[in-house]
């Protein structure tokens, strides 16, 4: 899992250039919403979910872990698909990207003295080792796909199709690898956890549209903060649980919803693409 994940940021790294950066200055705004939308909103609505409906701990920390992963090579993806602002995309993802190593942890941590005082000293979340192994997956990865495209365009570009392939290829085996080990575990909590995953995409993906039409952004930029927000990374997530917090009960949240969540996201990029298709009154 760490190698393939490493592979992958390494891609969506060659997707990215220093115009993603700097758009950070040219054009703020749409990307403090978008930020903001991700950093804040996705884990104060996932909190508020766990403790409204007083889930077992593991569960809530788990949906908080998916809360604090946001992004992905996915969204940038489907923004294309549905002809939002793929730019806008592409910087939050890089952006992201940085600051996750930092941010993951600490919401982690947060969250799980909220959740349950004693949760984050009984699971031993190792903040330091976290922040390091974040880096290695994430921000090294990404920099050296950033200077593979700089020196080695043609190799970037001929990569990335075989990247974004290999990263549903590994998310799959994820999945069905962790149903197989923990089958009870998913069917003893499928319908609570379903629920939680339904309600933190349609509040966070509503609050994000919500917040961009606050802003007076256009139509595009709008839905493309909500497919930010709504599609967190769920290769990240899982490995955090597996691999660094040693804990398969916190990977049943994340793995489960990267099992349901293109559901919902499928039906409104239906929606957008019958918006833009019918003829004009």
């Amino acid at each position: 899992m760490p190698i393939g994940l490493i592979i992958i940021m390494a891609g969506m790294g060659m997707t990215l250039d220093l115009a993603a950066f700097k758009r950070v200055f040219t054009v703020p705004l749409p990307i403090v919403a978008g930020l903001s939308a991700q950093m804040l909103l996705l884990p104060l609505v996932a909190l508020g979910l766990v403790l409204l409906f007083d889930v077992d701990s593991m569960i809530g920390l788990g949906l908080i872990l998916l809360s604090a992963s946001p992004g992905g090579v996915t969204s940038n993806a489907l923004t294309y698909v549905v002809k939002a602002d793929v730019a806008l995309s592409i910087s939050l993802t890089a952006i992201n990207s940085l600051l996750i190593s930092v941010t993951l942890p600490v919401v982690l941590l947060i969250g799980a003295r909220m959740i349950d005082a004693s949760l984050s000293t009984d699971i031993d979340l190792p903040f330091s080792r976290m922040i390091g192994q974040l880096l290695g997956v994430t921000v090294f990865p990404i920099a050296t796909g950033m200077l593979l495209r700089k020196f080695l365009p043609n190799f970037a570009h001929q990569s990335e199709p075989f990247i974004r392939v290999f990263s549903v290829v590994l998310l799959a085996l994820m999945l069905i690898i962790l149903w197989f080990t923990e089958y009870q575990l998913f069917l003893g909590n499928a319908r609570q956890v379903g629920l939680l995953i339904f309600c933190l995409l349609m509040i966070t993906m509503g609050l994000g549209y919500g917040l961009a039409g606050a802003l007076s952004l256009p139509e595009p930029q709008r839905f493309t903060i909500l497919l930010e927000v709504g599609i967190q990374n769920t290769v990240l997530s899982v490995y955090v649980a597996a691999n660094i917090l040693e804990d398969k009960a916190l990977a049943v949240v994340p793995s489960t919803y990267g099992m349901l969540m293109m559901l919902p996201v499928a039906a409104l990029m239906l929606g957008r693409h019958w918006k833009l298709t019918r003829p004009a009154s």
